[in-house]
């Protein structure tokens, strides 16, 4: 059981105003995929198009929340990017490189120069093939360097989680033990990684180690585990499930904290703000909910409904630094939210 303590009404989360959404892009299609530079000054994002864009983030201490979202301004665009659609995405620990997984069984890696994103002669381009069938997730190993050595992907085929070796550009090890579709992968340290899928279980991997180090069992429904995430410590796991559930997981004592009900439709994505004091969670109920994780875990959470699509959302990433989120969606629109100003000043120093 975690405790957590801070410095402020957890109620006021919950009475506050829904987010204000500031920026947005529009897209022809579903905007599948996003993820936040390490930074925070901008944002990749790949739709269903195959279209890639990079894009600054907006500095939400100087935008007036009293006017209609902005169209984001795109510092990098390239259509065709991929020859499917762009399921999943991630900036590399330095934020140098940008690498993005789709239904065409690919993984490319871009390294851009951000000083001069629309630079190509100093864009280069890499492509990996040795997955066969669609890449639903990656995520590039944290390590304490920074040399973007390792990246970690998933998804449909013979469904093993590969480590590739970015710089040899080739994968170094596989690990097998699901029997179904990779949805989400996601590490927090040099060594350690979890494993999210079709088959109902997460599994827990050391990178060192030939298997992995611990399952957590299906649900009683079966259900898909859609998304997974840990937080800041490495002690507590979240995961969303198709059935709309959210289980909260005590990773050292090895047990089941809470599972609870925050949305009515498939939980696609599930993402701790910075310093763990909230869950984020993305449905296809075409919500999102902000879990205060205050107190005791075991007892009733306090949840707030904070930000809507038209259409079922597919992923939610916190910006590293402050208090704001990003969203994708069906509805073929990505959103960049940010708290109303009567709460910022408090979220602000508390994210």
């Amino acid at each position: 059981m975690r405790i957590v303590y801070f410095l402020m009404d957890v109620e006021d989360i919950a009475r506050s105003p829904a987010f204000i959404p500031v920026v947005t892009i529009e897209d022809v299609q579903a905007i599948r995929s996003v993820d936040v530079h390490p930074s925070g000054r901008f944002f990749a994002v790949g739709s269903n198009s195959k279209m890639l864009r990079v894009c600054a983030y907006p500095d939400i201490k100087t935008i007036r929340t009293d006017s209609v979202p902005k169209p984001a301004k795109v510092l990098y665009k390239k259509g065709k990017h991929h020859l499917g659609s762009i399921y999943c995405m991630g900036w590399s620990p330095s934020g140098k490189l940008i690498a993005t997984g789709s239904n065409d069984k690919l993984i490319k890696i871009v390294r851009l120069n951000m000083d001069r994103p629309e630079d190509d002669l100093n864009n280069t381009e890499i492509e990996l093939t040795h997955h066969n069938g669609t890449v639903r997730d990656l995520i590039f190993m944290n390590d304490n360097v920074k040399d973007d050595s390792v990246l970690l992907s998933g998804g449909a085929g013979d469904c093993k989680v590969y480590v590739t070796d970015v710089k040899k550009q080739t994968p170094i090890k596989s690990f097998s033990g699901h029997q179904g579709h990779i949805y989400s992968l996601f590490t927090w340290d040099a060594y350690n990684f979890v494993s999210a899928s079709q088959d109902g279980t997460s599994r827990l991997w050391d990178i060192r180690q030939p298997e992995c180090i611990n399952v957590i069992a299906p649900r009683v429904t079966n259900s898909a585990v859609a998304a997974v995430a840990v937080d800041s410590s490495g002690q507590l796991l979240a995961a969303g499930y198709e059935d709309a559930s959210c289980l909260l997981y005590d990773l050292r004592g090895k047990r089941i904290v809470q599972t609870y009900q925050p949305h009515s439709g498939e939980i696609r994505s599930v993402r701790f703000s910075v310093h763990s004091y909230y869950l984020l969670t993305a449905s296809y109920d075409k919500k999102v909910v902000m879990t205060s994780l205050n107190g005791d875990l075991t007892k009733p959470l306090i949840l707030s409904s904070v930000a809507a699509h038209t259409d079922k959302i597919i992923q939610a990433r916190w910006q590293p630094n402050e208090m704001s989120f990003i969203t994708t969606s069906a509805d073929r629109t990505c959103m960049v939210w940010m708290p109303p100003p009567s709460a910022l000043s408090n979220l602000g120093q508390l994210s």
